[in-house]
């Protein structure tokens, strides 16, 4: 795997990690606006990056799942 395909990869894995406890990041002050960014994004993009997200962990880390 290059290294973009590594750094894309993991960018969408931070996003399914920020997805998955937006609930409880979004009091933090620090984190409400990444929050608040992946809030705004389109319901296609965020499927997108939630199915290449568990596709690479998948992959990479088969007991993740």
């Amino acid at each position: 795997m290059s290294s973009s395909q590594q750094n894309s990869f993991s960018f969408r894995v931070y996003w399914r990690f920020i997805d998955e406890h937006a609930e409880r990041f979004a009091p933090n002050p620090r984190m409400r606006s990444i929050v608040s960014g992946w809030l705004r994004r389109s319901d296609a993009n965020k499927k997108m990056v939630r199915e290449s997200a568990r596709q690479f962990l998948e992959v990479e880390v088969p007991h993740s799942t």
